[in-house]
């Protein structure tokens, strides 16, 4: 599946369950798509689309990527673990201000190649 790139897609809680919420402006072509993934619910309180949260969704949705970027931070052993917890705020923030995947991967390796 493309997954349009004006979708904010964000793993999160909601009662109790790990879910994945997608926003994105109404547009009926995109709610179509929503629709086909398994479970999609639209949620009136967050005003936002929800599916499970499980390795298929992450996959179909691309999510999977993420991981290996904050797998990545996590990985050197030469980094202390004060220096893993800042590059993961780093990451956070990174992802919360919309920079691309791919941007935050060179940020990260560029980082951790650091000594």
């Amino acid at each position: 599946m493309e997954v349009p790139k004006s979708w904010e897609i964000t793993p999160l809680f909601h009662e109790g369950n790990k879910k994945i919420s997608i926003r994105f402006e109404k547009n009926h072509a995109y709610i179509q798509l929503v629709r086909k993934i398994q479970g999609a619910r639209w949620c009136y309180v967050l005003r936002c689309w929800l599916v499970n949260d499980n390795r298929q969704t992450r996959q179909l949705l691309h999510l999977d990527q993420q991981d290996r970027v904050r797998e990545m931070a996590n990985s050197g052993d030469h980094l202390t673990a004060e220096q893993k917890m800042s590059l993961n705020k780093l990451i956070d923030y990174m992802r919360t201000s919309r920079y691309s995947e791919s941007t935050i991967r060179s940020y990260v390796q560029t980082l951790r190649s650091e000594e």
